[in-house]
């Protein structure tokens, strides 16, 4: 098939060709931010124009579950309160610490969810 995707007037991918065999599985890599999530969801809700439709191509789509209001608190903040509704106490510097071990840069701790990739979402939640 044949298929473009635009995000808002962004033009992310133009007349991508791709060739899909009956049978075999497929996955889509790449690094965090790079639009994996915005092509996986366009993909699932039909709106990539040229792709097979759904009555043509199963596709399996896991997404972060993370509500909307939870998206506008920051990594921290929104980390912690997760733990406490478990009755886990922690500091925020053990937070930190557990944050870095799974590659979380220091500068996404007060930064909202919101800023996140679909990627760095996932991981999150």
């Amino acid at each position: 098939c044949e298929f473009s995707l635009a995000y808002g007037a962004k033009i992310l991918l133009n007349q991508t060709h791709l060739r899909l065999k009956r049978g075999q599985r497929y996955g889509l890599l790449g690094p965090n931010g790079s639009g994996k999530t915005t092509l996986m969801r366009a993909i699932h809700n039909e709106q990539v124009e040229g792709f097979p439709k759904k009555s043509e191509v199963k596709t399996v789509f896991v997404e972060h579950d993370l509500d909307a209001a939870d998206t506008e608190q920051t990594v921290i903040g929104w980390t912690q309160k997760k733990l406490e509704s478990v009755g886990v106490n922690i500091t925020r510097e053990q937070i930190e610490a557990k944050l870095l071990e799974f590659g979380f840069n220091p500068d996404q701790f007060d930064s909202p969810i919101t800023s996140l990739s679909g990627g760095w979402k996932m991981k999150l939640a």
